[in-house]
């Protein structure tokens, strides 16, 4: 009986784990724990049987019921609490000493619920094992389960650690092309800055790459494919990347590459054209041939300042400037691109302010008749009033705007004055307004 004991003890743990672990129900864990106490419950009881004297043992039945509600609340608390999932050493302390709880409480309360009542006449057969035999047999078994426990809590460590890290490498890739993502070059540049900051020999280069027309080719063929291109691309630049090169796709047609480690500024360029003469290499993808071009822009610590983030931003205001010029698709970061940089954010700024200070005027020019010359009508004309630059030229303001998105309010503000105004002439003249392709769909002249 108490081998039996054994069993059902570790029967009945087995039972509430799996209970605990596959149960769907919300109150599984309440009915795992329950079983959990039970089942130390019967163990005690089961094990209480095979005990043999020269004499009988009576029960107490309320005690004995107390133990057993002791043992499974207890044991439901316990579990209970590991369903929480509680954090840190609260989560191994609280569910462990409930457990404790459960045992050391249905055991004591059990014992108290035992009278014994001694019979000479009762026949004590001879032991079967002796005590020497089976105090070595419980150390042996104990031994046993304590390595099963080690053994198992080193299992359960490592497979932890292993899922954090394949979530860690889930979080810091790109799904689409297996590249490290915006959060791995945000660990990347905050590495990079702790680097540049300790050592004042280590040279850095940032190089932020775009890709030309790829939004045609998801216009033309689908986003399929230009997922298909996007891959494609990554696979070519990773192939070009050397020892301590790092590359990202940190947004949809947009990369950072960073370079450690060479002598000069022309080290760098190399790179770049490198990466850049395989992005523009043709992309055979089924029956379509694709070409897609590329700007690249580049910031280094021998020119641009050692701060990480710094180098970062100026790679991008340079890649910007190569994308506005065709013909130098690969530039470096200046002095004067970031003051460019600076007026045309100050401008963006102030254009989002001048609807609202009332700094906009419609001027008209005169429109005639061919045969009679007579006045037939006028085209408004947009005119910025800055508070502080004075008159801001149309050639000026107007791409910033339709770039950003502000000519759509700007172009409707126009509609709505050049209306309200020409309501109020006493000749029925007609008034053009050449509304921007970036409110409307379609350039055309709007009349009234």
């Amino acid at each position: 009986m108490t081998g039996v004991s054994l069993l059902v003890g570790v029967l009945g743990a087995l039972a509430a784990n799996a209970g605990l672990a596959y149960g769907r129900s919300r109150y599984a864990a309440h009915m795992a724990g329950a079983i959990f106490g039970l089942s130390v419950t019967a163990m005690h009881y089961t094990g209480m049987s095979a005990y043999l004297l020269p004499g009988t043992i009576v029960w107490s039945l309320p005690q004995l019921l107390a133990s057993v509600l002791l043992g499974a609340g207890f044991g439901v608390v316990s579990y209970g609490l590991i369903a929480k999932r509680l954090g840190g050493i609260a989560g191994r302390i609280w569910p462990a000493a409930a457990m404790v709880l459960a045992i050391c409480l249905m055991h004591f309360t059990g014992m108290s619920a035992i009278e014994i009542r001694l019979d000479s006449s009762v026949v004590v057969p001879p032991m079967a094992i002796s005590d020497t035999a089976m105090a070595m047999l419980i150390f042996g078994v104990t031994g046993v389960i304590l390595l099963i426990a080690m053994a198992s809590a080193s299992i359960e460590v490592n497979l932890e650690g292993e899922s954090r890290s394949q979530l860690d490498h889930a979080a810091l890739q790109d799904p689409l092309t297996r590249m490290p993502n915006r959060m791995s070059l945000t660990r990347k540049m905050d590495a990079l800055a702790m680097q540049l900051a300790e050592d004042d020999a280590a040279r850095a280069a940032v190089l932020t790459i775009d890709l030309n027309l790829f939004k045609e080719v998801n216009a033309l063929h689908g986003h399929a494919m230009g997922d298909a291109v996007l891959r494609r691309v990554a696979l070519r630049l990773c192939r070009q990347q050397g020892e301590g090169d790092y590359i990202a796709r940190v947004g949809g047609d947009e990369f950072v590459a960073i370079k450690r480690g060479f002598g000069c500024i022309e080290e760098v360029q190399s790179f770049a054209e490198r990466l850049h003469a395989a992005i523009v290499e043709p992309i055979d993808l089924e029956d379509v041939s694709l070409r897609v071009g590329a700007s690249i822009g580049i910031a280094t610590t021998l020119e641009d300042g050692r701060d990480a983030n710094q180098l970062l931003h100026k790679s991008n205001v340079a890649m910007y400037r190569a994308k506005s010029e065709t013909d130098r698709p690969i530039c470096l970061f200046d002095a004067e691109m970031d003051r460019r940089s600076r007026d045309r954010t100050q401008l963006v700024h102030d254009l989002r302010q001048a609807l609202q200070n009332d700094e906009f005027e419609l001027v008209y020019q005169l429109q005639n008749t061919l045969k009679t010359l007579k006045p037939e009508g006028f085209e408004v004309l947009l005119r910025w009033n800055h508070p502080t630059r004075g008159r801001v030229s149309p050639g000026e303001f107007i791409p910033v705007a339709e770039e950003t998105g502000l000519m759509r309010d700007i172009g409707a503000w126009v509609l709505r004055e050049a209306c309200r105004e020409a309501a109020q002439w006493d000749h029925p003249y007609s008034v053009a307004v050449n509304v921007a392709r970036s409110s409307w769909c379609s350039r055309r002249f709007w009349k009234t």
